[in-house]
C-alpha cells in the first residue's frame, strides 16, 4: 500500500511541476516578446555629433559686407566681388 501511495506522490509531482514549468515557460516568452515590441517601438536616438564638429569640418567665420549683405571670409585681402555692391572697388 505504501509503494503504490509513493508511486501516486510521485506521478501528482512530476505532473504539477511540468505544469509550473510551462507557466514559467510561457511567462518568460511573454516578456520577452513585450520587451522587444517595446524597443520597437522606441525610435531610435539621433547621432550625436562629436563636441567640436564644426571646427573639425574646417568652418571659418563669415562676416556680411556693409554693402550688399553677401558673407564673405573674416579678413578676406580681395573686395565684395558681387555685382552692383555699393562697397566694391572699381
Amino acid at each position: 500500500m505504501l509503494k503504490i501511495l509513493l508511486l501516486i506522490g510521485v506521478i501528482a509531482a512530476s505532473y504539477y511541476g511540468y505544469r509550473a514549468y510551462g507557466r514559467w515557460e510561457a511567462a518568460k516568452a511573454r516578456d520577452e516578446e513585450e520587451k522587444r515590441l517595446r524597443e520597437q517601438a522606441r525610435p531610435p536616438a539621433p547621432p550625436t555629433p562629436p563636441p567640436h564638429a564644426a571646427a573639425d569640418m574646417g568652418g571659418e567665420d563669415m562676416v556680411a559686407c556693409p554693402g550688399c549683405g553677401t558673407y564673405r571670409p573674416v579678413g578676406a585681402s580681395t573686395p565684395c566681388e558681387t555685382p552692383n555692391c555699393p562697397t566694391a572697388r572699381v
